[in-house]
């Protein structure tokens, strides 16, 4: 245990208008305005005998080479090792193509080495800010998401699910200077950014933005003889792979939704008590998780087939050109599974990243996919922590991390979005492995 110094920092990450925005295939076009910026933050933490830094962006994701580089160039800039970088994507659908998927279009490299420039810096300076510090954890009820997996006769659609599981609450992490003032504060809850759809291309940072914005004007404290100064408010994306916003289709509701979870942020921030003497830990494995099996060669023929006849059918039916573009690429995708199939049956992995990052009796744990809110559920009942915080979208995105019994009621995260994300499903037992190998990992540090 050693006491705590910190120190936190923020840079606009906002891409020109013109990229391709990732999060929703067939959109109309690329981008053609910015309605709110982009921002990647950076809290680096230190106790005298570990530093690691905890990184957010407002981002869909990032690609997985994109992520090595990135912890490369901050480890050469700061001397922190890549297992001691916690990377958190806010998984925004209003942000640029940096998790590169199917039928949206192509990653800007020349923003991609920017982005990365701009990331690398924000933790720099907060390197270069780090000063003694107090923190503390506090959480409060919050809810803006409803369980989207609605089931309807005999399938699962994405839908409302009126009792479904979903996220109640906001987690808080208040990091303030010795006189009180706040440094920064990291919150956390569960709900896609989704209240702006496919027809929106106007960069954004939709819901999250508005909070992390809207959060440090309830916070500001003015200590006597101290300027008030507004604190680095960074936002981390818990597990909703399964979780929608209650409210969508305009920035109004954006801004709406935005409000309430800074509003619980604050009412859970403000009786958190702090303390200087900590205890730093961080460890990452990487789990390679099994694949299913491709279909039969005479099914992937069949299935290509059709894939191959609707993209030449698109450009005479489709009025939208982003919906050509994704019938076209989903070809790709079609000739994959073919091509595995033609392979045959063998073992076939996928790598996926947990990381844990204990503070005293408090753990983050950081899982690089979409899972369902029930394993961060399961991953939280068995943990060996006083507290515990589960977050998705961390350290790249594989794609969806569903439930085994989400496997038996089939539906898109089960089903359609691996034509998106990648080639092949990882198999049900997946979302147990990730648990299993979370609470290992928190019980050997």
């Amino acid at each position: 245990m050693g006491r705590l110094r910190a120190g936190a920092a923020q840079v606009v990450i906002t891409p020109p208008v013109g990229v391709w925005m990732a999060g929703f295939a067939a959109r109309p076009s690329a981008s053609q305005g910015i309605h709110d910026d982009l921002m990647a933050k950076a809290l680096v933490l230190d106790d005298g005998a570990q530093r690691v830094a905890l990184v957010t962006a407002d981002l869909l994701g990032l690609d997985f080479d994109l992520l090595t580089r990135l912890k490369e160039h901050i480890q050469r800039q700061t001397g922190i090792a890549p297992e001691g970088v916690l990377f958190n994507a806010s998984h925004t659908h209003g942000g640029p193509m940096t998790n590169t998927l199917r039928g949206m279009g192509e990653r800007d490299e020349a923003y991609c080495d920017l982005l990365l420039r701009h990331i690398v810096g924000a933790v720099k300076m907060a390197v270069d800010r780090l000063q003694d510090a107090r923190i503390g954890f506090g959480s409060a009820p919050c809810c803006i998401g409803f369980n989207r997996r609605e089931r309807i006769r005999r399938d699962v659609v994405l839908g409302l699910v009126k009792r479904g599981p979903t996220d109640t609450r906001v987690d808080v992490m208040r990091v303030d200077a010795l006189d009180g003032q706040p440094l920064a504060v990291v919150f956390r809850h569960a709900t896609h950014p989704v209240v702006l759809g496919a027809d929106n291309v106007l960069i954004t940072a939709d819901w999250c933005g508005y909070a992390a914005r809207t959060l440090p004007h309830f916070l500001i404290t003015q200590p006597p003889n101290h300027p008030a100064t507004q604190p680095v408010c960074l936002f981390v994306q818990g597990c909703c792979g399964d979780i929608n916003p209650i409210q969508r289709g305009s920035f109004e509701a954006a801004a709406w939704l935005g409000r309430i979870v800074a509003a619980a942020s604050a009412q859970a921030w403000y009786p958190i008590e702090t303390r200087e003497e900590v205890t730093l830990k961080t460890s990452l494995r990487i789990l390679p998780l099994p694949l299913q099996d491709p279909p039969s060669v005479e099914e992937a023929e069949k299935q290509l087939e059709a894939y191959q006849q609707r993209a030449a059918d698109a450009p005479k039916t489709q009025t939208n050109p982003g919906m050509v573009r994704t019938y076209q690429d989903l070809v790709g995708w079609a000739e994959k599974i073919l091509e595995f199939a033609k392979e045959g049956i063998k073992p076939r992995t996928q790598d996926f990243v947990v990381q844990t990052l204990t503070i005293d009796d408090t753990a983050i744990v950081g899982l690089s996919g979409e899972p369902f809110i029930e394993l961060a559920w399961d991953i939280e009942r068995r943990s060996p922590c006083a507290r515990t915080w589960v977050l998705g979208y961390t350290n790249g995105c594989i794609g969806y991390v569903p439930t085994a019994r989400a496997y038996e009621e089939g539906g898109y995260e089960v089903v359609d979005a691996v034509r998106y994300y990648g080639d092949l499903m990882i198999r049900p037992e997946s979302a147990q492995r990730i648990g299993d190998a979370a609470v290992e990992m928190m019980r050997e540090t």
